[in-house]
């Protein structure tokens, strides 16, 4: 996909699966890969096949679609009708588009398949990310805010290229919600920190073999939580602590990651542990954590494995 499209197609994405890690392009291919193009109601399938049209350049065997809100649907024969003759161009709906690649994308309508409930927003990035060339999208209605750059409104035929991380920022805190995807974007940036310190992951992956040995299949991969485990007795989240880790000033400001995880995650966890590289310093603190913030602490010793509820934190059968 042209690198134009992927960041335009970013914030969108981060707004429908904000655990997601989300893909990079390197293949830029210039001011028109992305055109926008406000008409009239009354000229919206006109101009759609008029600028499908205009693609199919006579020699070119470069593949057109014209994608569709369901809304549309009725209209599919007609625009096929109206498309150049053969295969390379054709009229389909949205949904329709799913695992499907062509080089030039003709999207109509967008803010109306965002509407569709449930999944609105889904269909659309697929739709929208189906292009290898060029994207071109035909509105009478406002584009959903999530796709604006900093310029609001385009004139017709203005290519849209302006999709810089300081524009897509801008846009994200006026957006309802926008902040949740800086909020992500800042806990993922602490997530791969973390994960370069050699004492967290020698840690984590000793707890990931733990797991593993316990016969659970944990999550190891999520950009903001560092173990997931859906265990026998419920899901289990835990935040690891690197070096000097131990101490209960450490373990108070991870309580407030474990919180902040669960949100970025979406589903609460059952249980919520913090790892720590050694004993805690205070030996009050197990009792605090777990009277005032409901979280449990265990830590690794001599290879070994101690703590608050360590036969839950470690899949191990109750006995």
């Amino acid at each position: 996909m042209p690198r134009e499209v992927m960041e335009f197609a970013e914030g969108l994405g981060r707004s429908i699966s904000p655990r997601t890690p989300f893909p990079r392009s390197i293949r830029p291919v210039g001011p028109d890969a992305i055109t926008m193009v406000p008409v009239e109601p009354a000229t919206l399938r006109e101009v759609a096949v008029a600028r499908a049209r205009a693609l199919a350049s006579p020699g070119d065997d470069r593949s057109i679609a014209v994608i569709v809100p369901n809304v549309l649907r009725d209209d599919l024969p007609a625009l096929r009708a109206a498309l150049p003759a053969g295969e390379r161009a054709v009229a389909i709906t949205a949904a329709e588009s799913k695992g499907l690649e062509f080089d030039h994308v003709v999207l109509v309508e967008p803010a109306e398949i965002a509407s569709l409930a449930p999944g609105g927003n889904g269909l659309l990035y697929v739709a929208i990310t189906r292009c290898t060339r060029s994207l071109t999208i035909v509105h009478a209605e406002p584009v959903p805010r999530v796709l604006r750059p900093a310029t609001d409104d385009p004139e017709e035929g203005e290519a849209v290229t302006d999709h810089s991380p300081a524009s897509s920022a801008e846009a994200d805190a006026k957006e309802p919600g926008g902040g949740f995807v800086g909020f992500i974007a800042d806990l993922e940036s602490a997530v791969c920190e973390e994960r370069r310190n050699t004492v967290h992951e020698g840690l984590r992956y000793a707890l990931i073999s733990e797991l593993y040995g316990a016969g659970l299949i944990p999550t190891v991969d999520s950009p903001t939580a560092d173990v997931i485990c859906d265990a026998p007795d419920g899901r289990i989240l835990y935040e690891v602590l690197g070096e000097g880790g131990h101490t209960y000033r450490r373990m108070r400001d991870a309580v407030l990651r474990v919180l902040e995880v669960q949100h970025a995650e979406g589903e609460p966890a059952k249980h919520c542990f913090l790892v720590l590289p050694q004993a805690p310093a205070e030996p009050w603190a197990v009792d605090v954590l777990a009277e005032a913030f409901g979280m449990s602490a265990i830590w690794r010793v001599d290879g070994r494995w101690s703590g608050h509820n360590i036969g839950v934190a470690l899949g191990r059968p109750r006995g």
